[in-house]
């Protein structure tokens, strides 16, 4: 079917793909543990019930510090489903960058993935408009009551699931195509980052063409390495999203183990990282 918004993706894909295991994450002996598209749209749906308890208002921009992991996705979807923009960018981030990244974008909300890039962005909060910030990593300890982890959030829409979900229905489906869904910052190599605007309408032309045009299929399975906050990893992963292929994520550590076990069909990366493998594979 053709989309007009990334929540249309989302609900669709829920229907039909809702038991499959589509996000595969690691665990701390590197083995691949799977989680339903199900779990983790009904995680998002409550992490989205709890920003909008927080005061997320439709067209908000929202901060996403992370790397490739299934929590990234479920943060994602929770800030599109509340009809927010997220903001991303990897932990590599520098500190100067957040500080002008947040401000820039009026982000209020910064969801950052572990413990060391929450101290890069409380080096430079004051600087920003943040006042509230929630950490992916599950082991991660709260000790402030302007900090929450993704559990919690979680934890806390679960609670209001039943008085809130049609709510967050509502606030979902009234995101129009034209309505702004990430802002995606340059490297700011030539100067100061430029915060690149895309709409869901943006996103969704590629969901409808380029499966279609590469002929992705359920039973493919792929492979996860590019940042996911670049904007080409981002639009195959929502590809790979509505045609019901699982999502391994890798690193490039692990890159080569990986594709030994998970024998992917399918991988968008860039021409150093074949080059690199080929290399390895000729020695």
């Amino acid at each position: 079917m053709a989309y007009n918004t990334i929540n249309e993706i989302f609900y669709q894909a829920g229907e039909l793909y809702g038991s499959k295991n589509l996000f595969y994450g690691k665990n701390e002996k590197k083995d691949f543990i799977g989680t339903t598209f199900g779990t983790a749209l009904k995680n998002a749906e409550n992490a989205a019930i709890a920003l909008m308890e927080m005061g997320v208002k439709a067209g908000d921009r929202i901060g996403l510090l992370a790397d490739n992991r299934v929590e990234w996705i479920t943060a994602d979807m929770a800030c599109l489903l509340a009809g927010a923009a997220d903001v991303p960018r990897g932990t590599d981030v520098t500190t100067e960058e957040i500080k002008y990244i947040m401000s820039h974008a009026e982000c209020k909300i910064c969801i950052v993935e572990n413990d060391a890039t929450l101290k890069k962005l409380e080096s430079v909060i004051k600087d920003t408009v943040v006042d509230t910030i929630i950490v992916l990593d599950a082991k991660f300890k709260n000790t402030s009551d302007k900090i929450f982890t993704l559990q919690q959030l979680i934890d806390k829409g679960a609670s209001l699931r039943d008085k809130k979900l049609a709510d967050l229905k509502k606030r979902s489906g009234d995101v129009k195509s034209d309505d702004l869904f990430t802002i995606i910052y340059t490297s700011g190599t030539t100067g100061l980052p430029k915060g690149v605007m895309l709409s869901h309408g943006n996103m969704v032309y590629n969901i409808n063409e380029v499966p279609k045009a590469i002929g992705l299929r359920p039973d493919d399975s792929m492979l996860s390495l590019l940042p996911v906050w670049h904007i080409f990893e981002r639009a195959v992963d929502y590809g790979a999203i509505a045609k019901g292929i699982p999502i391994y994520y890798t690193n490039v550590r692990d890159v080569r183990d990986d594709f030994a076990k998970v024998k992917p069909t399918f991988m968008p990366s860039a021409p150093r990282l074949w080059e690199s493998l080929y290399q390895g594979i000729q020695q």
